[in-house]
């Protein structure tokens, strides 16, 4: 009778164990896939930075243009 109480009482240890962890599994995936989100997210807004930054330097590019054509028309002092 021992012997089986002995053997009862692990099982509930191991069922409360396995339960525990199973919690703390589902959490990290909960964790995992908000980092995931966060990640995404931000590769969005990276990608949108660049993309400014590259219209940015056009537009620099074009003005810089315009200037050095101006001033060999003569129409802006060095």
């Amino acid at each position: 009778m021992n012997d089986t109480n002995s053997m009862i009482a692990e099982m509930q240890m191991w069922q409360s164990r396995t339960s525990d962890l199973e919690t703390s599994l589902e959490r990290l995936r909960e964790e995992r896939d908000a980092l995931l989100s966060t990640v995404g997210s931000m590769k969005q807004r990276e990608d949108a930075l660049v993309s400014r930054l590259s219209e940015l330097e056009n537009i620099v590019q074009r003005m810089t243009h315009e200037i050095t054509r101006h001033r060999a028309d003569g129409e802006l002092y060095p």
